[in-house]
């Protein structure tokens, strides 16, 4: 069992590390050049041009020193709508630069591109239903390891590792035909997915890409699994929790449930069009 657990590791480690370290790369090169000069116009007043941007930026570029929220009173105070700040974050949250070619390699090209535009579109809506909503954020010290984005990435590599290793764990010691009885079917996987996705979350996103993996060899319907690469991307207890202890929680319960909710109707969707 040990030998099937380091091979099993070693084939998401192959998948996923590759990718994560040129995301690294490019993130904290993006992060230093541009955070404090060409991002911070954007969040000044609401059009569906600069949600739009926000979120293709958070998306793609994880801005780990923002990641933190350290900045979001000192952004606030230069004329950020509050409403866009929490899209931005959002967004930076649920996607990384590395998200596309991983899900890609794991799953298919089309799955992938499927997946950018469902969680694009349900942070979308989101951050327009919370548009008009009084959102206060609190103000809290960065850190020394948020002020230093080595450091920050470095603490990420680790959290990804360990979500290899429990990825590894659970396709070794979860029995396939058990698994598949309970999320092999279109209802079954989505409720699989949003039960575990609650609860399993394995820190950065990039720690929960070879738990779909895990979960997509053990026999999880296609829908359940679009929905725990969305949906669970952001309601998930860990998450739920960061972005309540540093802004208004009424807000940033009807953002998630809202995201939730499109994100999980489009997965459906994206069920029933596999399954005919």
């Amino acid at each position: 069992m040990f030998a099937q657990f380091l091979s099993v590791a070693a084939s998401y480690a192959g998948q996923i590390l590759p990718w994560f370290f040129i995301g690294l790369v490019l993130s904290i090169y993006i992060e230093h050049r541009y955070r404090d000069t060409a991002l911070p116009k954007f969040f000044s007043e609401y059009r569906p041009t600069s949600v739009a941007a926000l979120l293709f930026v958070g998306m793609i570029s994880p801005f780990s020193i923002l990641s933190g929220l350290p900045l979001a009173t000192q952004l606030i105070r230069q004329g950020a709508h509050p409403a866009l700040l929490l899209s931005f974050f959002a967004a930076e949250r649920v996607y990384d630069l590395h998200s596309f070619p991983i899900i890609g390699g794991i799953f298919s090209w089309q799955f992938s591109i499927i997946n950018a535009l469902i969680v694009f579109a349900a942070l979308f809506v989101a951050s327009w239903a919370v548009k008009g909503s009084d959102i206060a954020y609190r103000a809290r010290p960065s850190t020394p390891i948020e002020r230093d984005g080595w450091k920050k990435h470095a603490k990420m590599l680790g959290v990804v590792t360990i979500g290899i290793g429990v990825a590894a764990l659970f396709r070794v010691l979860v029995p396939e035909a058990t698994f598949a009885q309970y999320a092999g079917s279109l209802v079954g996987g989505i409720g699989t997915a949003l039960v575990l996705g609650f609860f399993l979350y394995v820190g950065t996103i990039a720690g929960n890409y070879p738990l779909a993996g895990a979960f997509s060899e053990l026999g999880m319907h296609g829908a359940g699994l679009m929905t725990y690469l969305s949906a669970s991307s952001l309601l998930n207890v860990v998450i739920l929790a960061l972005f309540a202890s540093s802004m208004s929680p009424r807000a940033v319960v009807r953002y998630f449930v809202v995201y939730a909710a499109v994100a999980t109707t489009l997965s459906v969707l994206y069920g029933g069009w596999i399954g005919t």
